[in-house]
């Protein structure tokens, strides 16, 4: 058989049946065919280059029972092309910013992974755990980079700096050591962007499981750990803030300054003491201990600490707490705009808000009586013991009132229904109602407004506020007045004052039966007299004082009703056998206040006011001690004097028109000057507290200043250098310091004698009628001559002794 025909029949056998028949016998059918590729893996998945950055993509392929595939064939493929190529074996190579997906094929079936191709720095992101730090501490900040699209970028290089490198420097890691108390900027710098944040080094230390106390602000601030708090080294770091986070919490207000605590979020085994200084200068002066308290913040809000002890003597505030806050997130800095600390545990010394009564609790008017008075009092939320607030004595508060009212049937005293804030804890309501006496029941109601910060009355968002009302009904019955209500008198002078009771239509009304009426007054400037339980009392002022005006008293009286009531009691007596019947009586007194008013006397005394010597001329230069009297003599405290001066001649040693307590003060004369008259005056005051109440009188005084000063003129005697005497007459006048211009005048047995000089004409001493300089003084020889005979120069000596030992010298240096 040929080949072809064997071809042939193999041909046709398989198409029978698959069977191949041979000269030996049947045969077995061929193995299987090679598994097809299923799936093709290609790793890793994602990869972030740089550009001209390579990496090695894998890929692997399985047929579909999962097994893996060797030996075939793989091509390689990238898209887009101009970000990235690929090799024949997958080595990816890139070339521009972008993403590239790199594309495996293999018997039809492909695999891909992702490349991004970033760009150069355009972002340096810092983060930290806090910017808080104490000295010695360390912290790793950490760095994050990015492109212009936001990919994150590693394997950069970056640079560390920090500004202030004696408060804390940075290693070539972003390792933070802290050094000293202050603040620093951290810089990280890579391919030109830099990213910052500030780092702020407190006051603090660190504190081990035996505890320990922190301070700061030399003792403004102290947290004490106890042992056991915590159970490895923990810094503790104090730094004050300008400023809470947070506002107080409500109807409390900070006093003194605040502290953040750091680490924010610890939390401690056994409670820790914060300690902390209040501030008296702005403590409101209605503290009391118990409103007192450690204010924390965990960031969000207020609360108060636990077990408050107020220490008096050293002026602290303490309270305990088991944890500083909830710890805040990790700090951000962008760019070059450093975001600050999230909001951290903060404490400070807290006072919480003072209420405010008013009194009466009901205002009664009727048509008689259409005013009533109400006083505004701030009280103390908490007990315990006041703080001592330094001038707490002052009158000057450190809160203002607003007073108010609906207005619908009455006003203000001022004449509105709202007032301005003012210092004034009192107010009148005045009904208006010509019907007044129609109406019954709440015709009106009164509000206070207590600004506990005045320093906010133009920021309404600021004010802390704490107001009370009080109603007023038109239903007062009967009416208490005390006649005269005011009333000024002399020293030693007698005053009587009545009680005068009136019903609603305002009859007179006598007092009512088994009623107690009580006489009362402060006493300070008078006494009364008169009958117990009389309508009537008599004020007698005294005649001599030991306090200043104004010298007011209060009389005030109350009328009290007395029921007596009888109640009767029985019992059964059986001590003698047989059961008696007893009475028992009782008697109860019940007082009942039923009215009370006041009135005021003012006792005048009329002072005169000297300012002595009333008048009196000094020369220039000199001085001249002037005091105050007061005619009727008083010399008790509580007086202040203000004097005022022309101030065109002289001064004096007080300041002009502000108060002092000497009653005597130096007036001083100018030491250049052309000279005049001074007026000058003092005005005397009483003062109480600080505050002036009022003028007592005025006195005056005018000082004369003389411009001329007095010479001298004597004979003088030398001997010149030939051996002659020189004697001659001269006038010597002082020199005056910053003067320019002299002008002698005098009268000498030989005439008047003027001159007018503003400095030496002459160093000649020989010389007549120039003036000389003599160091200290001027001096001019208006008469001289020689003589060679030594008693004959002592005869011109001696005459001219005699012809001028009455001569004035006056002279005026201006």
């Amino acid at each position: 058989m040929s080949y072809r025909n064997s071809r042939l029949m193999f041909a046709a056998l398989a198409g029978l049946g698959g069977f191949v028949v041979s000269c030996g016998g049947p045969t077995q059918p061929p193995g299987p065919s090679p598994a097809a590729v299923a799936t093709v893996d290609v790793s890793p998945a994602t990869s972030n280059l740089a550009s001209q950055q390579t990496v090695q993509l894998t890929a692997v392929l399985r047929d579909a029972a999962g097994g893996q595939l060797n030996g075939r064939a793989i091509t390689w493929s990238a898209s887009p092309s101009q970000n990235a190529t690929v090799s024949t074996t997958g080595l990816v190579t890139a070339v521009a910013p972008g993403a590239v997906t790199i594309t495996a094929t293999s018997e039809g079936k492909a695999g891909s992974a992702q490349v991004t191709v970033a760009g150069p720095v355009a972002t340096v992101v810092l983060s930290a755990t806090t910017s808080i730090l104490i000295p010695q501490q360390t912290l790793q900040l950490a760095v994050a980079l990015k492109d212009a699209a936001g990919t994150p970028l590693t394997g950069r290089s970056v640079g560390w700096t920090s500004s202030q490198t004696q408060v804390a420097s940075v290693s070539g890691t972003g390792v933070v050591t802290a050094l000293v108390v202050g603040s620093t900027t951290i810089t990280a710098t890579s391919e030109g962007k830099t990213g910052i944040i500030v780092m702020t080094v407190s006051p603090g230390a660190v504190v081990g499981p035996n505890g320990g106390t922190v301070t700061a602000g030399n003792g403004t601030v102290e947290v004490t750990v106890p042992a056991g708090a915590v159970s490895a080294a923990t810094p503790i770091s104090l730094t004050l803030v300008a400023a809470p986070t947070t506002a107080a919490p409500a109807k409390v207000q900070f006093n003194g300054p605040v502290y953040q605590l750091g680490p924010a979020g610890v939390t401690f085994a056994q409670p820790v003491t914060i300690k902390l200084k209040y501030d008296l200068a702005t403590m409101p002066r209605w503290a009391m201990t118990g409103d007192l308290a450690v204010f924390g913040s965990n960031g969000t809000q207020w609360s108060a600490l636990t077990n408050t002890v107020v220490d008096l003597n050293a002026g602290t505030i303490s309270g305990k707490t088991s944890s500083f806050g909830a710890a805040p997130a990790a700090l951000r800095a962008l760019g070059s705009a450093a975001v600050a600390d999230q909001p951290g545990p903060q404490v400070s010394a807290g006072v919480s808000y003072a209420t405010v009564t008013l009194t009466p609790a009901t205002g009664s008017v009727n048509f008689q009586q259409r005013a009533v008075s109400f006083h505004a009092h701030l009280v103390p939320l908490g007990a315990g013991i006041p703080i001592p607030v330094p001038g707490a004595t002052t009158p000057t508060p450190q809160w203002k009132y607003r007073w108010r009212t609906t207005g619908q049937n009455g006003v203000l005293g001022s004449g509105g229904t709202v007032s301005n804030w003012s210092t004034k804890a009192d107010e009148q309501y005045v009904a208006t109602n010509p019907q007044l006496n129609l109406l019954s029941g709440p015709i009106d109601v009164v509000y206070v407004d207590v600004l506990l910060n005045p320093s906010e009355e133009s920021n309404p968002a600021a004010q802390k506020i704490t107001t009370r009302e009080v109603t007023v009904d038109a239903d007062l019955k009967t009416t208490y007045e005390v006649s005269p209500r005011d009333k000024t008198i002399d020293p030693g002078q007698t005053q009587n004052f009545q009680l005068v009771i009136r019903d609603k239509e305002g009859n007179i009304l006598q007092p009512f039966p088994n009623s107690e009426i009580t006489w009362l007054s402060s006493g300070n400037h008078g006494a009364l007299g008169g009958a117990a339980n009389n309508p009537v009392t008599t004020y007698t002022a005294k005649s001599t004082f030991s306090s200043p005006p104004p010298r007011v008293d209060d009389i005030k009286v109350t009328i009290v009703g007395k029921t007596t009531v009888t109640n009767r009691e029985v019992q059964w007596d059986f001590s003698s056998g047989l059961p008696k019947l007893q009475v028992i009586s009782t008697t109860t007194e019940t007082r009942e206040l039923k009215g009370e008013a006041k009135g005021f006397v003012t006792v005048k005394v009329n002072y005169q006011v000297k300012l002595e010597p009333v008048n009196k001329t000094i020369s220039v230069g000199g001085t001249q001690l002037l005091v105050v009297t007061l005619d009727p003599a008083y010399d008790g405290p509580g007086l202040e004097y203000k004097y005022t001066n022309s101030a065109g001649h002289g001064t004096l040693n007080v300041t002009s028109g502000a108060r002092t307590s000497n009653k005597q003060v130096t007036y001083s004369a100018k030491a250049l000057d052309a000279g005049g008259t001074d007026q000058l005056e003092v005005e005397v005051v009483s003062v109480a507290a600080g505050v002036e109440l009022e003028s007592v009188g005025k006195g005056q005084a005018s000082i004369v200043v003389d411009p001329f000063r007095t010479g001298f003129i004597g004979p003088n005697q030398r001997i010149n250098q030939f051996g002659s005497f020189f004697t001659a007459a001269q006038i010597r006048v002082n020199k005056v310091p910053g003067a320019t211009k002299y002008e002698i005048s005098a009268t000498t047995p030989d005439g008047p004698y003027s001159k007018t000089f503003g400095g030496a004409t002459s160093t000649d001493p020989y010389t007549v009628g120039q003036v000389l300089d003599g160091g200290t003084y001027w001096y001019i020889n208006i008469e001289a001559g020689f003589n060679t005979i030594e008693s004959a120069a002592d005869a011109r000596y001696n005459l001219y002794f005699t012809k001028y030992k009455n001569t004035v010298i006056k002279y005026k240096a201006t």
